[in-house]
């Protein structure tokens, strides 16, 4: 085979290689089509829609916006303006953003990016309604509220953790949640112990 054909052959491969990793899921571009069509509309039917495909697991969540194996192939590149949506419409979903929040919470781990937007808007929901939340936290299992506390305190910087500090300060203070209030405390705490990966 001479060397021109290989060349060919090789930059075929890669731009095929290219190609198949660079696919969208048929539920990541429907969830990319219902953002696209909920900014031009503001349509609660399509509000609606939207919630009902957002992932409600972490698995779902990562590969949705992360792509399988970090490849980064998803919903990536827009990761912000989701978050950012599925924010907004808890004045209007709330019941519906909280079971979103916390049905990925409960699994997920920190990283960068995405989990790292979510669990900010997480906390800072908490933060704002600390009562309500700690009400709903109360009445899951003891392993997703574990999951879920572990998840809000899995940060690199406590000291520099503002709502995760309000939160505690809150909860301190409503005897009702003692006992969330120690949980919060010793998963800082014990977070504070170790370093990301």
């Amino acid at each position: 085979m001479n060397i021109k054909l290989m060349k060919i052959l090789m930059i075929f491969l890669v731009l095929q290689f290219c190609f198949l990793h660079a696919k969208v899921s048929e539920k990541s571009a429907s969830l990319e089509r219902l953002r696209l069509e909920y900014a031009e509309k503001k349509s609660p039917e399509v509000a609606k829609k939207y919630l009902k495909k957002f992932p409600k697991s972490y698995g779902g969540f990562r590969k949705i916006f992360y792509g399988e194996h970090y490849e980064l192939d998803e919903l990536y590149p827009t990761h912000l303006k989701h978050l950012y949506l599925l924010k907004s419409l808890s004045g209007d979903h709330e019941e519906e953003v909280l079971y979103i929040y916390f049905s990925i919470a409960k699994d997920a781990k920190w990283e960068g990016d995405a989990l790292n937007v979510l669990q900010g808007h997480i906390k800072e929901y908490f933060a704002d309604n600390v009562a309500k939340v700690a009400d709903l936290l109360m009445r899951k299992n003891d392993t997703v509220r574990f999951g879920i506390v572990r998840f809000l305190a899995d940060v690199e910087n406590h000291y520099n953790d503002k709502r995760y500090a309000k939160i505690l300060e809150e909860l301190k203070k409503l005897e009702k949640y003692s006992s969330l209030y120690e949980l919060m405390r010793k998963a800082r705490e014990e977070r504070m112990k170790h370093r990301h990966d």
